[in-house]
């Protein structure tokens, strides 16, 4: 079996479990053929204050982690920065090639993982189940003709939020991945020049972002979070149900669109895996 595959197993299997988890947390799906339509008007009418503050506690998330982002990678640069002239004592040719432009690197570092992250396909971004729940949920009540335009402009608002604090996770995914590159490559040349202990600070702050991160993806997927009663009202509502199997991260995953016109049961909840 190829590794494709065993991710899809894997993540279909994980799909499972958290739908059932989702349910138990509140997240209940309602049968069409007994569907309370007091349902439908309260997702429709839902106030314009809490959209609102959704809209205000995703906005304060990306900014908090750009914030965080940007002091660990001060703090990075400075330990490069420090172990550059201890190995320029040893060899000049030496730092010159393995760590160069320092201040450069990291100013490269910042634009290159913005524009990466602009670059990823659907598929291919960091999953977070609670902003493609309120991201899809976002649109569906954007293409309702039912809306009315002051509360739309509010979603409108909302939804591009949802987008930036994706594109937020999506960036710093990308300078995860170049840390933890970069330090697998100063570990090994640092050795040979006896500065691997010089490293130890590095490594520590390296460690201390990559914690940071998995600490925002875990209160991203918090059932009991931000949008509860929102996600809550629209996993009522089959036409949303059809809508996010359609037009959602998760959808496009697990082609769930697919599922459901093969009349396979709709979907059951809002949240799912955060990939690592």
């Amino acid at each position: 079996m190829n590794q494709r595959a065993s991710y899809k197993i894997g993540c279909r299997i994980l799909l499972v479990i958290i739908l059932a988890l989702i349910s138990i947390c509140g997240y209940t799906q309602t049968d069409p053929s007994n569907e309370d339509p007091s349902t439908v008007d309260r997702l429709l009418s839902f106030p314009g204050k809490y959209i609102d503050k959704v809209q205000q506690k995703i906005n304060g998330l990306d900014q908090q982690l750009d914030h965080k982002t940007e002091k660990y990678l001060r703090k990075i640069e400075k330990n490069e920065e420090r172990i550059y002239k201890k190995l320029w004592k040893k060899d000049s040719t030496a730092a010159k090639e393995l760590m160069g432009d320092v201040k450069q690197r990291y100013a490269s570092l910042r634009a290159d993982a913005s524009a990466q992250a602009k670059q990823l396909s659907r598929l291919s971004q960091v999953y977070s189940g609670k902003l493609d729940s309120l991201g899809t949920t976002f649109r569906f009540l954007e293409n309702s003709n039912l809306i009315p335009d002051d509360l739309k402009k509010k979603i409108s608002t909302a939804s591009q939020t949802v987008g930036g604090l994706q594109n937020r996770l999506n960036q710093t995914d990308q300078i995860r991945k170049y840390l933890k590159e970069r330090k697998q490559l100063l570990t090994a040349q640092l050795e040979k020049f006896g500065l691997g202990r010089k490293l130890k600070q590095y490594n520590k702050q390296v460690y201390y972002y990559q914690q940071q991160l998995a600490e925002y993806k875990k209160m991203l997927n918090d059932p009991a979070g931000m949008g509860k009663k929102l996600l809550g009202l629209a996993a009522g509502v089959p036409a949303f149900q059809k809508f996010f199997a359609k037009n959602s991260q998760l959808g496009s995953l697990f082609n769930l669109s697919g599922s459901l016109n093969n009349n396979a049961a709709p979907l059951a909840g809002l949240q799912t895996r955060a990939s690592g």
